[in-house]
């Protein structure tokens, strides 16, 4: 089945539903509860895929279409799909996002409502229960809530905290957490970024300073509006695209379990290869570049440059890109 094969730009704000099963009901169950905590892309991607591969695992086991992520056992007989695919999302979102109980309780007694066989609604949550158990438990010591050090850099060419905020870069250990679907973190490293006395380095930066600055004149309204569109978080706006692929393909539960739970797992690894390349390289932002360009010999020294956007983040390689070249893969 193919997947995602074409790039949609969608609304930014509001998470709104498209016709709605109880897969796409919890993907943005999931959606809302990593945004109301706050959570950063590449842990909002981690809650995504263990939510996700719960789901998937919980209606394999009661009808086996599609092989398990973990969990191997089949649940009994006349088990309840919408039983077990609230109680595999309610377990996994409680342990990875607790500050969200309450609302998530709620979802969750409203779901378990709608099973009036009580032999069902028992036998849905236990395999619902069972598969979130098994993946929290093979999360459990992946690295996501290890404490790493870091130290800015002062050579040319390395990142240093970066204005408006000018504090220390997110997440350093993210490229030593465990992939999901990866043989480790650097299988698909990327190649270091250009020289910086390369033409290729001076064309890049020069195209950034004159169409990138906030006060720009080059930039066009199309160009301003794509930026605009990336500056949401790439779990939440893939997580979208794929419930308007599910309404338009009109894919079943199944289907939608497998969809979420391959696009989840593309994004988690692709957050997770992508900041193992960034700290590997330690590279500068262009605003950096820009306001100390005599250090490195490209630009007279520009102090009051700024971009439209800065993160505190090394520039490259960009993890907007990194995600949507991993979920733009066709799943096999």
């Amino acid at each position: 089945m193919k997947f995602l094969n074409r790039f949609c730009i969608f609304s930014l704000f509001g998470f709104v539903a498209v016709r709605a099963d109880e897969v796409t009901k919890w993907n943005i169950v999931t959606t809302n509860a990593a945004f109301a905590a706050g959570q950063s892309p590449p842990v909002q991607t981690r809650t995504y895929a263990i939510v996700h591969i719960a789901i998937h695992d919980a209606l394999n086991a009661i009808d086996r279409r599609n092989s398990p992520y973990s969990l191997e056992m089949l649940a009994v007989s006349g088990a309840s799909t919408t039983a077990a695919i609230a109680a595999a999302a309610r377990d996994t979102l409680v342990a990875l996002i607790p500050s969200q109980g309450e609302s998530i309780e709620k979802t969750y007694s409203e779901a378990l409502a709608e099973v009036s066989d009580g032999a069902a609604r028992a036998g849905g949550v236990a395999i619902g229960r069972a598969a979130a158990a098994l993946i929290l438990s093979r999360r459990n010591g992946d690295g996501s809530n290890a404490t790493v050090g870091w130290s800015p850099g002062f050579a040319p060419g390395q990142y240093r905290e970066t204005p408006p905020a000018n504090a220390p870069p997110i997440l350093p250990h993210w490229g030593k957490v465990t992939p999901f679907a990866l043989r480790n973190s650097w299988q698909f490293r990327v190649d270091p970024p250009p020289d910086l006395y390369s033409d290729t380095y001076a064309d890049q930066l020069n195209e950034i300073k004159l169409i990138g600055g906030a006060t720009s004149r080059l930039r066009n309204d199309e160009q301003s509006e794509i930026a605009r569109h990336w500056y949401e978080a790439s779990g939440q706006a893939w997580n979208r695209i794929a419930r308007t692929v599910s309404e338009q393909r009109r894919l079943d539960l199944w289907d939608n379990g497998r969809m979420f739970a391959l696009v989840n797992i593309a994004l988690a690894d692709g957050y997770i290869a992508n900041f193992e390349s960034k700290y590997m390289y330690n590279f500068w932002r262009p605003i950096t570049a820009i306001r100390d360009g005599d250090i490195d010999g490209n630009w007279v020294l520009l102090e009051t440059w700024s971009g439209t956007l800065s993160w505190s983040l090394q520039q490259f390689p960009s993890g907007l890109r990194g995600t949507r070249r991993s979920v733009r893969r066709r799943p096999r």
